[in-house]
Order: structure tokens, then C-alpha cells, then sequence
């Protein structure tokens, strides 16, 4: 429609715009839904593909890290630039969701 003006367009993450402009809250659920499914399929193809992270189970394995680490969060030292910090189990699961939607962080 504006070949004058748009040169390049890139469309990322599609929204259901009725959903977002009458539930927002429930549209913001969507990604980490969706990245909860992917991790499931993925650790179920883990399973078949006879991975060797949780000694055949690595969803019993990444749900006991999880719990751990709200037990006991990791301090992780500064290195390489970044800063120290913590790590607990709702960031690993945060990050693991996260690398669902990109082949490259598997």
C-alpha cells in the first residue's frame, strides 16, 4: 500500500489483536504458555532421542533443578562483562521457555 514509504517490513510475533485489546493479562499469558508446550515436546523428543540429562527423565530433572534452585538460588559471580547475580528456579524455567523459540539455544 506505501511502496513510497515502507522499504522493508519485518512482522514478529503475531498477536490476536481482539484478545490483547479485551484480556490483556490473558494475551500476556500466551508466550509462556506456548513456550511451556515447546518444552514439553521438547524434553518428550529428549526422551526418544535418549538424551543423558536426567538419566531419562529430564522433566522429573529440570523440575527438581527448579525446585532447588527456589530453595537455594545460585550466586553466580561476575564474568565476561556481566554482572554477579542470582539464579533461581523461576529463572531457569523463565530462560528455558525463552530458548524454546530459538533452534540456536537448544
Amino acid at each position: 500500500l506505501f511502496p513510497d514509504r515502507v522499504r522493508h517490513m519485518a512482522l514478529d510475533a503475531p498477536v490476536d489483536p481482539a484478545r490483547w485489546q479485551l484480556d490483556p493479562v490473558a494475551a500476556t499469558t500466551d508466550q509462556p504458555l506456548s513456550g511451556e508446550r515447546m518444552l514439553d515436546a521438547y524434553l518428550a523428543t529428549c526422551v526418544e532421542q535418549g538424551c543423558p540429562f536426567g538419566a531419562g527423565d529430564p522433566g522429573a530433572a529440570l523440575d527438581a533443578l527448579v525446585a532447588r534452585l527456589e530453595a537455594q538460588p545460585l550466586e553466580v559471580p561476575a564474568a565476561n562483562g556481566a554482572p554477579a547475580g542470582r539464579l533461581d528456579g523461576a529463572g531457569v524455567l523463565s530462560a528455558a521457555r525463552i530458548a524454546m523459540f530459538g533452534p540456536a539455544l537448544w
